[in-house]
């Protein structure tokens, strides 16, 4: 992600009439012939952001590098075709965020490496970091899906588990802000950038309210990086964020698209699975219960690792205890699969450790290694060992000094 105070092309701005660059004035207005050399570069937070029209007309000719995008590439959606669910303050995010809801369109066709350009110019961003994230997130391929699920209520219409929850060249969740995206996010190249740097701007100008609410006071506007990693991981500079981050200015670096061989790269199918077996969605524990210990378990709604639910872990010890959560037979799992927990502590808690555990059919409890937990999303990742049948899994907490709070878990896969 770009950060103003050292950008990657700080000497180069967007040609829009009056509109400010890095603190750059210029003047002048985006060619209309499509021979524009103009690089587009990021746009400092509060700058008025160009047209659908205006950057049309400064798109650069690009060859197709991407052919399997070429129906996608050429869908827009007809106004009217969709709507996107209001963000404002009732759910954490400044009034000012509708304003940029209703400018997203997916009004542009063309090839790929266009349609990045015309979106980056739209939403202020800089072009070959908007090109690094398509990288990232499905190496240009509007086909791609990902974040694939077992559970039914969190597939989107038309599918059945296991599905694919994110769609297209940026990932666009369908369930994820600002709700209403699909099926455009899956059909068209255009739409599903539109949507995906609305989001990423709403981030930069400071709007996401809800970070600073669930404990990230760090957040505020301008940071580009920051953004780049809340796109991925949900959360604000956390390990997962700030390792994407890595990832995608390996790809500015790099500049893959600009390699020999790069055009001939095609998509292949994600696996079927790791899927999200457990994501807490519509108010329901999906069979998650206190193990033992004084803890309680209970649907929350805040905070979330993806989606609008997760299950409150509330702990209540008198003094030093080691409660725990589970679920009995869990779908599909067995030895040597790799499971995922998504672990939110407040900066509050004060906890040594937690440790995620199985329970062989006996009942007997095999724990993993201990895991400090970090403020913020953690990302749990534990191997099944060698067991006679799994009757359940769970995560136990290491209170030594008898804290008292909520942890937050989420996304539970395999």
């Amino acid at each position: 992600m770009l950060v103003l105070s050292k950008p990657i092309r700080a000497a180069v701005c967007v040609v829009v009439t009056a509109v400010a660059c890095l603190g750059a004035s210029l003047a002048g207005s985006i060619p209309r012939s499509g021979a524009s050399t103009s690089y587009f570069s990021t746009l400092a937070p509060g700058s008025t952001l160009p047209s659908d029209a205006a950057c049309a007309g400064g798109v650069r000719p690009a060859a197709e590098q991407r052919a399997d995008n070429a129906g996608a590439n050429g869908t827009v959606p007809p106004p009217g075709s969709f709507h996107l669910a209001a963000l404002n303050s009732q759910n954490g995010y400044d009034n000012r965020s509708q304003a940029m809801e209703a400018r997203v369109t997916g009004n542009y066709t063309g090839t790929t490496d266009e349609i990045i350009q015309w979106a980056a110019c739209k939403w202020g961003f800089d072009e070959d970091v908007v090109r690094a994230i398509a990288v990232a997130e499905s190496n240009w391929h509007q086909s791609q899906t990902g974040d694939f699920t077992a559970v039914a209520s969190a597939c989107p219409p038309g599918y059945t588990p296991e599905c694919p929850r994110s769609f297209g060249i940026h990932q666009v969740t369908w369930s994820s802000d600002p709700v209403g995206t699909f099926p455009w996010s899956r059909d068209s190249t255009a739409f599903n950038l539109d949507a995906s740097l609305m989001v990423h701007r709403l981030c930069y100008e400071g709007y996401m309210h809800w970070l600073r609410d669930i404990g990230y006071l760090t957040y505020g506007a301008g940071d580009f990086w920051g953004c780049v990693g809340q796109w991925y991981s949900g959360n604000w500079h956390d390990t997962a964020a700030n390792g994407y981050v890595t990832t995608v200015k390996g790809y500015v670096s790099g500049k893959p698209w600009t390699q020999p061989g790069f055009s001939n790269v095609v998509t292949t199918p994600p696996p079927a699975c790791p899927c999200v077996r457990y994501d807490f969605e519509g108010g329901s524990t999906q069979g998650w219960y206190r193990a033992w210990g004084p803890l309680s378990v209970a649907s929350v709604s805040s905070p979330v690792h993806s989606g609008a639910g997760a299950l409150g872990l509330n702990l209540t010890p008198m003094g030093p205890d080691w409660p725990a959560v589970q679920v009995s037979n869990p779908p599909g799992l067995a030895s040597g699969m790799v499971v995922t927990y998504w672990v939110y502590a407040p900066a509050t808690a004060v906890l040594t450790s937690v440790q995620p555990y199985v329970a062989d059919s006996n009942w007997n409890d095999l724990l993993a290694n201990p895991i400090v937990l970090l403020p913020g999303w953690n990302r749990l990742t534990w191997t099944v060992p060698p067991v006679n049948g799994i009757a359940g899994i769970g995560l136990e907490i290491n209170d030594d000094v008898g804290w008292n709070g909520q942890l937050t878990l989420d996304s539970v896969s395999w």
